[in-house]
């Protein structure tokens, strides 16, 4: 790998770990930049699961004062996610490289909706139903493991309504729950030969920075603003890939 190549990936990698940290959308910079490198389109999310590691042990600590305060409601969450992404991670290196190049840009424009989905800090109700909260984050999971731009996003809103909790909080949440999810699909893909490694370096490094600045930058800035902005910025990306194909 040549040094711009590096940069390149370093500097991709900074930016989705922002906007992974930010407002769960993280592949929206990463795998259309290993795309660019010359991966093909499963070994680039295959790839980009490996070093999103990097961006959870980032943002995990950066964002410890607020998840801290939820260690129950993690502990019976992080199964449903760990299953989930298990499950997602075989799907995924059981789906036809082709379909997957034509479905990861219609999820991104769709997870770019999702981020704008309104996160009000007063409701409960799913709380009262552990089990479909469970099922939900099943769910989110198991996307996380196959794809999963967008499902920070969504753990997020989810666990607003669930919890009632802020914006800070629930970003928190989702930063360990989505950890666990990867981690689970990391762990097959390790073994599926699909990795490319010396791509990953470069990507985690950045994940890692922008993972530890992400936190830091969403306590000063307006959370709204950057929600629209990762969410535009999704839309163009998904929607030049699909005109690419």
């Amino acid at each position: 790998m040549d040094f711009p190549t590096f940069t390149f990936l370093v500097a991709a990698g900074i930016a989705a770990g922002l906007t992974g940290s930010i407002a769960g959308l993280a592949s929206v910079a990463s795998y259309p930049a290993l795309l660019l490198v010359g991966l093909s389109p499963i070994q680039a999310n295959v790839t980009n699961t490996i070093a999103l590691s990097a961006l959870s042990f980032g943002s995990i600590p950066a964002s410890k004062t607020e998840w801290s305060t939820q260690r129950p409601l993690l502990k019976r969450l992080i199964p449903a996610v760990l299953l989930g992404g298990i499950t997602g991670g075989i799907l995924l290196l059981n789906t036809d490289p082709i379909t997957f190049g034509l479905i990861a840009p219609i999820l991104i424009i769709a997870s770019s909706f999702v981020v704008l989905i309104p996160r009000k800090e007063n409701a409960k109700t799913i709380l009262k139903r552990p089990g479909l909260l469970t099922a939900v984050m099943y769910l989110v999971g198991l996307y996380c493991g196959y794809f999963g731009a967008g499902a920070g996003s969504a753990t997020t809103a989810i666990m607003i309504l669930a919890a009632g909790v802020n914006l800070m909080v629930a970003s928190s949440l989702k930063n360990v729950l989505m950890f666990f999810a990867n981690t689970m699909a990391m762990i097959i893909f390790v073994f599926s030969g699909q990795v490319a490694w010396l791509f990953a370096l470069p990507l985690a490094i950045g994940f890692f920075i922008g993972g530890r600045i992400g936190p830091i930058l969403l306590r000063r800035l307006n959370a709204n603003f950057m929600r629209w902005f990762v969410a535009g910025l999704g839309f163009v990306v998904g929607v030049s890939m699909l005109l690419k194909q």
